[in-house]
């Protein structure tokens, strides 16, 4: 209703989603790309066509074209993202909307020694992140966020096919000015 007039415009019936979001969890992802004919060796981070054949099921099981994909592959994740104490997966969660990821996120680790020893892990110099870890020295509180790809969202409001439709300047390979 706020935007009434430029979604007429646009020829847009917005359909807002029923809340809440069905959540999808690894490693049970993993499974139920199987089912659907995708193997997706354990602790790879999935690509567009998982995410499309994910949207599917969601949209057949749980008659949702929103969903959460949680716990992430650590392996696939940066070093800043806290890890599931005893486990190979991280919390971390992506937004799905219809078959395309709009937004991920999730818990970032706070504490001194563990994002050290994350860096470590992931084969990384210490050295290069100084800058960053000295933040932490003398504590932090434990803190996440997220990001939305607002070209994303307009892409799956408008129905667009591509991406490049709701860019305002888009940039490709062969398209870098101006």
């Amino acid at each position: 209703e706020e935007c009434e007039k430029e979604l007429k415009l646009l020829e847009v019936e917005l359909d807002i989603p029923k809340t809440p979001f069905p959540i999808l969890k690894f490693p049970e992802v993993y499974e139920i790309l199987e089912d659907l004919g995708k193997k997706i060796p354990y602790g790879d981070d999935l690509d567009r066509e998982a995410e499309k054949l994910l949207a599917g099921y969601v949209k057949e099981n749980y008659d949702h074209d929103f969903f959460f994909v949680d716990y992430f592959p650590y392996r696939v994740k940066p070093f800043y993202v806290m890890k599931v104490d005893g486990t190979d997966w991280a919390r971390s969660i992506d937004l799905i909307g219809k078959g395309l990821e709009l937004s991920s996120g999730g818990q970032r680790e706070h504490r001194y020694e563990r994002i050290i020893e994350q860096i470590r892990e992931k084969g990384l110099n210490l050295e290069d992140f100084k800058w960053f870890v000295e933040h932490f020295r003398y504590g932090a509180p434990p803190h996440g966020g997220f990001a939305i790809g607002i070209e994303r969202l307009t892409m799956v409001i408008l129905d667009l096919e591509n991406i490049r439709e709701a860019t305002p300047f888009p940039r490709t390979p062969e398209r870098l000015l101006p």
